[in-house]
């Protein structure tokens, strides 16, 4: 069953209609949250490594170090 719309509703669509304004227009842009995606992956590594340190040793973290080096060089190449 399909749900009528409020007088409220009815209202707003009319006024948007009639300014010549669609819902895309009076949207605000996404915040860009880049910075913030770096940081936390390099709060996140650095326990990881840390972790890893505790468990497997130097050599280990040097090797996954390395790795993630050679997968972030490759999604950037494919780019």
């Amino acid at each position: 069953m399909r749900k009528r719309a409020d007088a409220a509703n009815i209202r707003a669509i009319l006024l948007n209609t009639q300014l010549g304004k669609t819902m895309q227009e009076e949207r605000t842009p996404a915040p860009n949250y880049t910075t913030a995606c770096i940081a936390m992956f390099g709060v996140n590594i650095a326990w990881i490594f840390f972790a890893i340190w505790a468990i497997w040793g130097l050599i280990a973290v040097a090797a996954t170090g390395w790795a993630v080096n050679r997968a972030i060089s490759y999604i950037g190449a494919r780019r």
